[in-house]
């Protein structure tokens, strides 16, 4: 035989060789002790269906699965250049994790290799249980919705986040099991809180019932008393005792002109629990309504048809309302907004005409409107198009607006805002429902300045600090919609470009401390003041301590 046939048959042979498989491995231990932890199931839960559908579902996810030995290792075959999780369970035991939350790092293994010495940690499950007990009617209470907050840090951003819930059994006794180590509150909600139902215009009975409340029975979160959960902690006799207090109705007819349609009341209230926005429910109009079980307190009501076209949206309001007693005769009459127009021009600029923003850089700018204090949209969000930056928006509703700039050109900020040729914030204005016409000039402007400094602690560098910049005047809008923030670089370099000229309060934090704090220190005034030219650079060194 030839030496090329040899060659050949070679060639062959690795060609019928499989390939190599991807592959991560790795030991689940105690997040305590550092123990392998045995017989803990492990499976790969892709970020999306390897076989390349589109449509991700909770089966084209799942990937190979496995039981951990005695020494806690596991060997799990993956897709080659995937993003994945490994999930991990074992009874008595949740994940370690900062969040808390199902999760953990993701992985992607190039076709062929492997990932080797993959450390998952397991924490023993803490739990808080308690009895719920009215002492007037002597019995226990059963028709609650436990709810265990966890503390949080998401991405520098502090939240309370429901973990998990129970309910109550025929003692009263609740059980808030399988909780992961961190900090938590415990919140009792009534399920019965509020009702919204079609209802004749006539007066109904007098309502008792519990309130929502967290523990020991304060109404907001912020004084709730806060649990810290060891590993395997259990954290018994957080016993309620609850009182039905008086609560109130709002009776009412909704109108509105036209076919009948399903209207959807949304509301803003103390009993939200912490929700700026509710969704009670919707029922058919027009028609009469009735919304029961309201606690003591401010309450804002929004009626809203339930349509995709936002030309043809209806909505009324019934806002600023103390609800002590209970309120009849609502009249609810659905209207369309008003028809909102705009322009768009370079700031300083003497002849809107021969505004080079529409003339040379011709930009796409998207700009729109939206609620403050709801969640359905307003109006329209359109494409600003032709030479001159004009537009309208039609159908906006006169309540607190919040206007959003998107595709300026870059380095381009927004300089002011001119609400029938007053000034208003960006942040939050409201149309006037007595004026006319209502018409929006947007000036923009280039900004090419930059703020930067260094960030030293007694003397030292401090990489990754939080930097948080808001112009002045500080409020709690501008902390959410108006900030710029960065964090300092390996040296404690921070850089922060294209600031609207003014005034402006700047922050700096270490890098283990939350953003949340951050814009306490601001609102509460803390912080370097700096003048931010309209060009050029500004330097002003921080503190992290100050």
């Amino acid at each position: 035989m030839t030496l090329s046939f040899y060659s050949a048959l070679l060639a062959a042979a690795l060609l019928a060789q499989p390939e190599p498989k991807s592959f991560i491995e790795g030991t689940v231990v105690d997040a305590i002790s550092g123990a392998p932890v045995a017989r803990a199931a492990v499976a790969i839960r892709y970020a999306r269906d390897p076989a390349g559908s589109r449509i991700v579902t909770a089966t084209n996810t799942q990937g190979t699965s496995g039981i951990t030995g005695d020494d806690g290792r596991f060997h799990l075959e993956a897709a080659p250049e995937v993003p994945f999780r490994v999930e991990v369970q074992k009874e008595g035991y949740v994940t370690s994790g900062e969040s808390g939350m199902p999760g953990g790092p993701v992985f992607s293994i190039s076709p062929g290799e492997g990932k080797r010495g993959v450390v998952l940690r397991l924490a023993l499950e803490s739990s808080i249980s308690g009895r719920i007990y009215d002492p007037d009617l002597q019995k226990p209470v059963r028709r609650m919705d436990v709810q265990a907050f966890r503390k949080t840090d998401f991405r520098g951003e502090l939240s309370w986040i429901p973990v998990q819930h129970a309910e109550p059994d025929e003692s009263g006794r609740y059980t808030l099991a399988g909780l992961a180590p961190g900090q938590y509150r415990v919140l009792f909600q009534n399920p019965d809180l509020p009702r919204l139902r079609p209802a004749p215009l006539q007066p109904g009975p007098k309502y008792l019932d519990y309130r929502t409340v967290y523990y020991p029975g304060v109404s907001d979160s912020e004084s709730a008393q806060t649990f810290d959960l060891l590993p395997g902690s259990r954290i018994d006799s957080i016993d309620m005792t609850l009182t039905r207090d008086p609560t109130y109705c709002i009776r009412g007819l909704v109108r509105l002109d036209g076919p009948p349609q399903r209207v959807a009341m949304t509301t803003k209230s103390p009993w939200a629990a912490g929700m700026i926005h509710y969704v009670l429910e919707s029922l058919p109009a027009p028609g009469p309504f009735e919304i029961c079980h309201l606690p003591p307190g401010p309450i804002a009501l929004a009626a809203i048809n339930e349509t995709n076209t936002p030309s043809l949206r209806r909505q009324a309001l019934y806002n600023d309302v103390v609800v002590d007693k209970d309120i009849e005769d609502v009249r609810l009459q659905l209207l369309p907004g008003a028809r909102v127009t705009f322009a768009v021009h370079s700031f300083n600029l003497q002849d809107p005409s021969k505004d080079p923003l529409w003339s040379d850089l011709k930009p796409a700018i998207e700009i729109g409107l939206s609620p403050m204090d709801r969640v359905t949209r307003t109006g329209e969000t359109p494409t600003l198009v032709g030479t001159d930056g004009s537009h309208a928006i039609e159908n906006v509703f006169f309540e607190p607006l919040q206007l959003s700039l998107n595709k300026l050109p870059d380095g381009w900020v927004l300089r002011r805002l001119f609400y029938n040729g007053q000034p208003v914030s960006e942040r939050r204005f409201e149309l006037n429902s007595a004026a006319p016409t209502h018409h929006l000039e947007v000036l923009v402007a280039p900004a090419p300045n930059s703020l930067s400094g260094d960030v030293r602690s007694r003397g030292k560098a401090e990489p990754g600090a939080r930097v948080l910049a808001v112009a002045e005047p500080v409020d709690a809008n501008a902390l959410i919609y108006a900030t710029k923030r960065t964090t300092s670089d390996s040296n404690g370099r921070y850089t922060i470009t294209h600031l609207a000229p003014g005034v402006w309060r700047i922050v700096a934090i270490p890098a283990s401390e939350l953003w949340q704090k951050a814009r306490d220190l601001l609102l509460a005034g803390a912080g370097e003041k700096v003048d931010v030219p309209e060009s050029g650079s500004v330097f002003r060194n921080l503190d992290p301590g100050r």
